[in-house]
């Protein structure tokens, strides 16, 4: 059953639980392996040729939710990711069934992340009718020799045309996703990307730090791989430009803190706030030296 409520909570069969005390915040991340073309800096597991499986790794995922439910392992949780690969490439109806399994509570986060060029007004109607309030678009630059030395397939203007979707769709929110510190790319065009995207005024941009990770073609290059100075040069870029327009960086992108997500002001996201409360509670557990 999918639910066109995304504020109602649901469980599998469509009832609604009962809610007596407040409930925890819980994260569900739901993979979709499917990718029309792989960067050949990503290390996740995604494939370009096993479009033939979605049906049958869809089902699967959903078999996984009912079992998991029917055992008492999954109680209704605050915020719901849907990432990859590619999910929009998923038939957005396919990824709501996915969605309608999951038991949600009273304002749970639902986002998918998307591809630009994969967003349109259809896709989005779909989404919101499921219960989706937030996209993530994997925009990454708005340099076109940029996007092609990363190997996007995308183009900046489709970025714009995206945006105007996302706000048009009755979606509540979204976010940015950029990457800096890739091939070729000057302290310049990193500044040109940012200005563009404050233009576009998302209310929630993600930055990160470009990596090299092992076996990856990215990783068998190393005339490509990123320079130490010249991304710290782009981070402090970032928090400056950035974090001129929003409540400053509210989490980290990875264990060295090289790169940030920014929020405008007063828009920070359910998934951050879970992140920030599981890291508070991870380091209050560590043992102390």
């Amino acid at each position: 059953m999918i639910r066109a409520d995304p504020s109602a909570p649901v469980r599998a069969d469509g009832s609604e639980p009962a809610h007596t005390a407040e409930e925890p915040a819980f994260g569900v991340y739901v993979h979709i392996p499917f990718c029309a073309k792989r960067c050949d800096y990503c290390a996740f597991a995604t494939w370009t040729d096993r479009a033939h499986l979605v049906d049958a790794y869809i089902d699967a995922v959903i078999t996984d939710i009912r079992r998991a439910v029917e055992a008492g392992e999954l109680a209704p949780v605050s915020s719901i990711f849907f990432g990859g690969g590619t999910p929009s490439l998923v038939p957005a109806v396919s990824l709501m069934a996915v969605l309608a399994e999951i038991p949600r509570q009273a304002g749970a986060e639902v986002t998918v992340e998307c591809n630009p060029d994969t967003v349109d007004a259809a896709l989005l109607a779909t989404y919101v009718a499921g219960g989706v309030d937030r996209i993530s678009l994997g925009v990454q630059s708005m340099v076109p020799s940029v996007l092609a030395a990363l190997g996007r397939s995308h183009d900046p203007q489709v970025v714009s045309g995206a945006v105007e979707l996302a706000r048009s769709s009755g979606l509540r929110t979204f976010n940015l996703d950029l990457i800096y510190g890739g091939s070729g790319e000057s302290l310049a065009d990193w500044g040109r990307t940012l200005d563009a995207v404050l233009e576009l005024e998302a209310p929630h941009v993600s930055a990160y730090a470009l990596t090299v990770e092992a076996g990856t073609p990215l990783a068998t290059d190393p005339d490509r791989h990123p320079d130490d100075d010249d991304q710290a040069d782009k981070y402090l870029l970032a928090e400056e430009r950035l974090g001129a327009h929003s409540e400053g960086r509210h989490d980290c992108t990875d264990d060295s803190g090289s790169g940030g997500r920014y929020a405008r002001r007063g828009r920070q996201q359910p998934e951050a706030e879970a992140a920030g409360r599981l890291e508070k509670a991870l380091a209050a557990r560590a043992p102390q030296a």
